[in-house]
């Protein structure tokens, strides 16, 4: 591939709002129109890494130590996960880089030069964040072409936390940061049948209108795919949720043929924007 590919965030500060869960179902929706993907656990948690290896990770192979040390690049430590899907594994030295890195205005814009080492191998990026605001989500939003936020619905304290990520866009984007769009909120792990997620569901249409996404209903055949290892538009592909990951998939990639490639408008598009952020690495990193 010579194109750039899509990059998108998966944000949010709140735990259990089916971040990883979202970044690898993407990821696999988008695998099986043809894109090859990349997954990127940015999450010190590693989540998304534990349920996809079971590879021992060496203390400098995970994606902290590579962007403590952005000269030795991302390569060597991707791992297949998948048919066309790959992953490069998160683990404790993100917090690690992140406090090293605190004092640093340039540290956020590494990962997005070390995705550039690799994005030509690539159609899609799919960056999972940890659940707080601060070091991974400012990267992944300065790393993103889009991004979309995943939230439960029941709670209202989970609708009120969108306004932090919101809010962390416009102050980036306010000094003069090239930042991903914020392209959806996501219900997920959604019961239509439980009054309290549909009201939810509801209040969130009537605050941010089409920004919202269809739901991503509750199955237990998610839980059953990733014990299996796989997308569950792989493992249950005639499921209901097997098609709200399509459909999510489509609404981010709107413009792709029946294979999955970009169409050249939308590669146009993918050229402008990475210019513009390669100009705000050269005036902010000092052109490194």
């Amino acid at each position: 591939m010579t194109n750039s590919p899509l990059r998108i965030g998966v944000l949010g500060r709140k735990g259990g709002s089916a971040k990883s869960t979202t970044s690898y179902n993407l990821g696999g929706a988008f695998a099986a129109a043809g894109l090859r993907c990349l997954l990127v656990d940015l999450d010190s948690q590693a989540s998304l890494t534990r349920a996809l290896s079971d590879a021992p990770l060496s203390p400098e192979g995970g994606i902290g130590a590579r962007i403590a040390e952005p000269s030795r690049g991302l390569r060597d430590t991707i791992r297949p996960v998948g048919d066309l899907l790959d992953l490069v594994p998160g683990d404790r030295s993100i917090e690690v880089a992140a406090a090293a890195l605190a004092q640093n205005p340039a540290g956020p814009l590494r990962l997005r030069l070390l995705l550039d080492e690799v994005a030509a191998d690539y159609g899609a990026i799919i960056i999972d964040t940890a659940p707080m605001l601060g070091f991974t989500q400012t990267s992944a939003l300065l790393a993103g072409d889009l991004a979309i936020v995943p939230t439960r619905t029941g709670a209202q304290q989970d609708i009120d936390a969108l306004v932090d990520i919101f809010a962390l866009r416009d102050e980036l984007a306010q000094y003069r940061f090239a930042t991903a769009t914020l392209a959806a909120i996501l219900p997920s792990n959604y019961h239509a049948d439980e009054a309290p997620q549909r009201d939810g569901l509801a209040a969130l249409r009537a605050g941010y209108g089409d920004l919202v996404a269809d739901p991503i209903p509750h199955s237990p055949l998610i839980e059953r795919a990733i014990n299996a290892r796989l997308p569950v538009v792989t493992n249950s592909p005639k499921s209901t949720v097997a098609a709200a990951f399509r459909a999510l998939a489509a609404r981010l990639n709107p413009d792709s043929d029946e294979e999955g490639r970009f169409t050249a408008e939308t590669q146009s598009a993918q050229r402008i924007a990475e210019n513009g952020r390669k100009e705000t690495t050269k005036k902010v990193g000092g052109g490194r």
